[in-house]
């Protein structure tokens, strides 16, 4: 909710289910948003995803991937 209220730029969930992000991401992508796996992949059915502005997808996916 957040995230579409423009309070926040991103968000990263790590073991979501995908019937607990489904709607969220369809909001998200309707309001010009990204939804992806950590891989980038445009599905809700892998277990963790970021959520974004669109603006600052790509550097944050790079932040996640070179996490431990």
């Amino acid at each position: 909710r957040q995230l579409l209220l423009g309070r926040v730029d991103a968000m990263v969930d790590l073991d979501i289910k995908p019937y607990d992000v489904c709607p969220a991401a369809v909001l998200v992508r309707e309001a010009g948003g990204r939804f992806t796996s950590f891989a980038g992949h445009d599905s809700i059915h892998e277990p963790n995803t970021v959520a974004s502005n669109g603006r600052v997808h790509d550097e944050l996916l790079s932040l996640v991937r070179r996490a431990p």
